[in-house]
């Protein structure tokens, strides 16, 4: 029996199935691609489209960080020209309290406590003090401090400087007004004397001892002090420097001439006809603030 038709179909088939498979290939291959390439064109249209919306929102960002720092610069400037404008005020208003600072001198050399709590009125302790008051035109300096406008300040000015500014002006508020009242019969009875204690020990704690000494009327002994720091702290705040606090004025600073500016106010006092027995006694009183 022949048996090569079987050999020779069994290649045939061998061969049909290759050459099926090879088709099957590469018409799957094909049909990928045509299924494929449509989906990778619209992916590759969206991430150019992407592409663009970023570029053009890093530019639109570019431009909002540059409108930002331009708005912060400005502020900044804005900030600074107030600071410097506020700051110049404060000096200024400082100076013209300084212009009532006699009183100040006077008040140190006269015996505090006896003036501030005497059962009787001394007339001429009220005519010292109403031609003093006249003397150094006292209504035209408040009528010049109304018209400065503060208000403000507190939004621009660092609070050390107010604090001091704040204190000193207290002060010399204590002053007039005791000039003032010390003009009307029973009116310095009206006056508290020691909320200015208080204000002085808080931002000056080493002061409290002479205070124990000295009773309220150390208060006075401050003023210069305070001034001193509102304007040396003014000007370390212009200066972008107000971590340098060695620049504000030290105790041992105002110590110098303290006497003898004190006598010499003494001296014009009595020579006024004002009764020793109204005055800080002769060589007595604080020699120095600390």
């Amino acid at each position: 029996m022949n048996l090569d038709w079987l050999g020779q179909l069994a290649w045939n088939t061998v061969g049909v199935t290759i050459v099926l498979g090879l088709l099957g290939a590469i018409c799957r291959k094909v049909i990928f691609r045509l299924i494929l390439k449509p989906i990778d064109l619209h992916f590759e249209h969206k991430i150019e489209r992407f592409r663009v919306d970023l570029s053009a929102k890093e530019a639109e960002l570019a431009q909002i960080r540059s409108s930002v720092n331009e708005l912060r610069t400005g502020r900044m400037s804005l900030r600074y020209s107030k600071k410097v404008e506020y700051a110049e005020l404060l000096c200024r208003e400082c100076h013209t309290w300084a212009k009532l600072g006699m009183l100040i001198d006077v008040l140190m050399n006269l015996n505090y406590d006896k003036v501030m709590h005497s059962e009787t009125d001394r007339s001429e302790l009220s005519e010292y003090f109403q031609t003093l008051s006249e003397m150094l035109k006292v209504e035209s300096v408040l009528s010049e401090l109304k018209a400065a406008d503060l208000s403000v300040a507190q939004l621009y000015l660092d609070e050390g400087s107010l604090k001091f500014f704040g204190v000193y002006k207290a002060i010399l508020v204590q002053a007039v007004s005791i000039i003032k009242m010390g003009s009307i019969s029973g009116g310095l009875k009206l006056i508290k004397t020691d909320h200015l204690t208080k204000k002085i020990i808080e931002l000056a704690p080493l002061s409290a001892d002479g205070f124990e000494q000295h009773g309220d009327g150390y208060a006075f002994y401050w003023a210069e002090y305070f001034r001193e720091n509102t304007i040396r702290s003014l000007k370390l705040l212009i200066n972008g420097d107000l971590q340098n606090r060695e620049e504000l004025v030290e105790f041992s600073e105002l110590n110098v001439g303290l006497v003898s500016i004190r006598e010499d106010v003494r001296k014009k006092m009595i020579d006024s006809g004002l009764p020793a027995d109204l005055m800080v006694p002769e060589g007595a009183g604080p020699k120095k603030l600390l």
